[in-house]
């Protein structure tokens, strides 16, 4: 991890720990020695215990009284089910979608600079990538001018970022460039305002996803049934 100034201190720190977090620096399930992170930030322990506390209320971090905090885990099933539950809020955004110019102009944004971390030969760039694609997720609920959904929504995607962290751990974080053009296909039909073209591509977009999700469920199932292999030594 990259040791921070003091300037903007707990922000700082909140951003390198959710970066670690989100690179797989600091794995899912592992638990959080304060004082080793605040010595290897050059920090006191009191900002990261701020942080950790934010990440807590955001879902990414798991405060265990008298045990400790540790980084969130989620199951398969939980990993399922939280698609599910994406799948149909993004798409009753999308068919009640009401675009205003600022949010037409913040998808644009979007996929202005998806677009931009695609064309970038870096490691870091399939965060990058995903950092621009919530956002422009956000904006399709925010569209709706529901202050609730909206809000539900952003809780719900800190755990999206668990399965992302999943899938990328498993070796599946090479297939967001196939996903890219969806985005621009998506805009380009709000742009026209073809509202049930845009939905049917988010529909295949989110789709695409969860067939990834059910490709790497199905995967750890047959591990788990398979009997393990015994070794054969010759006499």
């Amino acid at each position: 991890m990259k040791k921070v100034t003091q300037q903007q201190l707990s922000e700082a720190v909140y951003d390198e720990l959710r970066r670690a977090i989100f690179t797989g620096e600091l794995p899912l399930g592992q638990r959080l020695n304060i004082p080793d992170i605040a010595e290897t930030l050059s920090v006191s322990p009191s900002p990261i215990m701020v942080a950790v506390r934010r990440l807590s209320q955001e879902g990414l971090v798991v405060i265990k009284p008298r045990v400790g905090s540790f980084v969130a885990e989620m199951s398969p099933p939980q990993l399922k089910m939280l698609m599910q539950v994406r799948e149909m809020m993004e798409l009753f955004a999308m068919q009640n979608f009401n675009p205003s110019p600022m949010t037409m102009d913040h998808l644009d944004h979007a996929v202005v600079r998806m677009n931009a971390v695609y064309s970038v030969n870096s490691p870091d760039a399939y965060w990058e990538f995903n950092e621009y694609d919530a956002q422009f997720h956000e904006t399709l609920i925010g569209a709706l001018g529901n202050p609730l959904m909206k809000d539900m929504y952003r809780q719900l995607h800190f755990h999206f970022w668990i399965g992302r962290i999943i899938l990328a751990a498993e070796g599946q974080s090479s297939k967001w460039r196939a996903s890219r053009g969806d985005h621009d296909r998506i805009l380009d039909a709000l742009q026209q305002g073809h509202i049930p073209l845009a939905a049917k591509i988010l529909g295949q977009h989110l789709q695409a996803t969860r067939l990834l999700i059910e490709s790497y469920i199905h995967a750890i199932n047959e591990s788990q049934e398979s009997p393990p292999k015994t070794e054969v030594r010759g006499q």
